[in-house]
């Protein structure tokens, strides 16, 4: 059977039009980061589309925990770097370059491929990838502690009356009383009660695939 599959969006940045306030990068990174090891640990693949950020926050401890645990990061963890730039082989796990370069269809194949999303701040990107998934009638988990495009997301749920199952089973996103390790427990939770009753359909796309054979 295979394993569930969350594609992680988010990033801080003060570039351009977005002002994320600096003092929120340690909580977003912190959450993050207890995202990345209690994906793996409890058997859930995860899709990253960078590595810098809080994809670079959260890729690092996915890795460290594949160590902990003796499996092969290119395993369980994906990289789809897209955009301008081509031959781009930084990345965690298998790092798979799409043919196609638009941000649109790359993320609309990426909603494809995911059981879930979940997202940590973040930007127009990560709103499109929120609303993208909710289309696709996947469960989203837009992490609303820390702001950002997340943050708005969630209110914007949060009106409609929006829940992934239940009514009120998203409240907890916006509990700050929580230790960023218990917030990522509770979303891997709420994720693996969802899974159970889904079956996951995945698109055939080519790709290059950069890395290296690292068998004895």
């Amino acid at each position: 059977m295979a394993r569930p599959r969350i594609l992680f969006q988010g990033s801080h940045s003060q570039r351009g039009s977005r002002r994320d306030p600096p003092e929120i990068l340690p909580v977003a990174e912190a959450i993050s980061a207890a995202l990345g090891r209690s994906l793996i640990r409890n058997g859930v693949d995860i899709i990253l589309t960078g590595f810098r950020s809080l994809d670079g926050v959260l890729g690092r401890a996915a890795v460290a925990a594949c160590e902990e645990l003796s499996i092969d990061q290119r395993e369980r963890i994906r990289t789809y770097p897209y955009g301008n730039a081509s031959g781009n082989s930084k990345g965690f796990g298998m790092v798979l370059e799409p043919l196609e370069k638009r941000y649109q269809e790359v993320r609309t194949f990426m909603i494809q491929e995911s059981d879930a999303v979940i997202a940590v701040m973040g930007g127009k990107g990560t709103a499109d990838s929120l609303q993208k998934a909710m289309l696709a009638r996947k469960p989203v988990f837009p992490i609303a502690v820390t702001g950002g495009a997340a943050g708005t997301e969630w209110e914007r749920l949060r009106r409609m009356q929006f829940c992934n199952r239940t009514k009120g089973d998203l409240d907890f996103l916006a509990d700050r009383s929580l230790s960023p390790q218990d917030l990522a427990d509770m979303v891997v939770r709420h994720c693996a009660g969802l899974f159970q009753s889904q079956a996951s359909r995945y698109s055939r796309r080519i790709f290059l695939v950069h890395g290296r054979d690292t068998s004895a």
